[in-house]
């Protein structure tokens, strides 16, 4: 599905070394009929902390999370959220212009596994989603509200981080899990794996995406079913207007994150940013990376000792003749590797490396060799992954 762009504007950061990495959108626009249409306009920043967007302002806390997100409205007052966060920078609850407040819940992963619009007395829950993971893919949500006469649970089929089938169930009640009616459709997505169209079992049309190149999506008039999936691994959320991103929350009027790359600084020193272009890069995990000439620039190789070992170790993968361990062949090894980091096939990913940490990977995925660094540069392994440790870091985000 072809996505227009109506305008893009950008200026870079004083530095001309950090262009690439820091520049920032000066203004947006697209069409009043859309919804998000009072974020259009210029926009303002303290630093890469983005202050207003069109009719939006917005607050921070001292970690620069977003605290406050407020829409001017003529002729009434303005529509406002307010964020809480925990210590692990996770949307722990939102109170929304109505003054319902919902609270979120996170496994000891860090995914979130509910959702919970509250009752006034601000304890009791309403509504409820439950959301159920197969790594750090999402795969099923079970929704209860005083709106829905049953539980409805919506079940996703993935080939990577692609979408391919959603199933539509109605349980029939608490002590009978059987279905009293169920949709099954089929999604066909975009070219970076976003759904763009369910078509259900008879070959219908029943639900096309129309959005704006970030990402704001409008209702169709004819949908006849829905997704709240949207660029991959984001989840849309109603309530707020958010997807929620794995490690992050993504603002789509905004093209940002509410919280700083959790990394820190060091994959990019505007800490907030989406992929520079969506048409063509996606970020699954919430993990936005820097380009790879910037991460290239950031590479320390430096420590003899984990170079020799890997040489050992190693060193075949990236080197015709490995030779003996001395500084020339060391030197060679470590030519190889920053040729392959700026190689057009390769790709960054950022994973989870045995619970050891988050490790930044760049890896070719035509010959499955990787150079893997720490989140601060130093160099920590560089190999030709198995088939299976290659899945494993593409599909759930981490290598065990």
């Amino acid at each position: 599905m072809a996505k227009a762009i109506f305008r893009a504007e950008a200026e870079p950061t004083t530095s001309p070394t950090r262009h690439t990495c820091r520049a920032v959108s000066v203004t947006a626009s697209w069409p009043a009929s859309h919804p998000g249409s009072e974020a259009t306009g210029p926009r303002a920043y303290v630093g890469t902390a983005i202050t207003r967007a069109g009719w939006v302002r917005y607050e921070h806390d001292a970690l620069g999370r977003i605290t406050l997100r407020q829409k001017t409205r003529l002729s009434r007052r303005p529509d406002t959220w307010r964020y809480s966060w925990d210590v692990e920078d996770r949307l722990t609850a939102v109170t929304t212009p109505d003054g319902t407040r919902w609270r979120y819940r996170y496994d000891p992963l860090g995914r979130r596994t509910a959702k919970q619009r509250l009752g006034d007395d601000g304890l009791t829950v309403v509504e409820e989603t439950r959301f159920t993971w197969d790594d750090a893919t999402l795969c099923e949500q079970t929704t209860t509200s005083p709106s829905l006469p049953r539980p409805v649970v919506l079940t996703w089929d993935h080939q990577g981080t692609r979408p391919m089938a959603q199933h539509e169930r109605i349980i029939a009640a608490d002590t009978d899990p059987s279905t009293t009616d169920e949709r099954f459709f089929a999604i066909a997505t975009d070219l970076i794996g976003a759904p763009a169209e369910l078509v259900d079992e008879s070959g219908n049309l029943a639900w096309r995406s129309r959005t704006t190149l970030w990402g704001t999506t409008a209702w169709g008039k004819t949908n006849t079913a829905y997704t709240p999936l949207r660029f991959p691994g984001q989840y849309h959320d109603p309530e707020t207007g958010l997807h929620y991103n794995l490690n992050r929350h993504y603002d789509p009027e905004t093209a940002r994150y509410l919280t700083p790359d959790p990394l820190g600084l060091t994959p990019a020193p505007n800490a907030f940013t989406y992929v520079h272009n969506p048409h063509s890069s996606s970020d699954p995990l919430g993990l936005a990376p820097c380009p790879r000439g910037g991460w290239e620039k950031k590479a320390d190789f430096s420590s003899q000792k984990v170079m020799s070992k890997k040489f050992h170790a190693h060193g075949d993968d990236f080197l015709d003749a490995k030779g003996n361990l001395n500084g020339a062949n060391l030197k060679r090894f470590e030519e190889s590797m920053r040729s392959h980091m700026t190689a057009d096939g390769t790709k960054i990913h950022r994973f989870d490396y045995r619970g050891q940490g988050q490790a930044v990977g760049f890896i070719n995925p035509a010959t499955q060799k990787m150079v893997m660094l720490h989140a601060d540069g130093k160099f920590w392994s560089a190999w030709k992954l198995g088939d299976k440790q290659f899945k494993d870091i593409i599909d759930k985000g981490f290598l065990w």
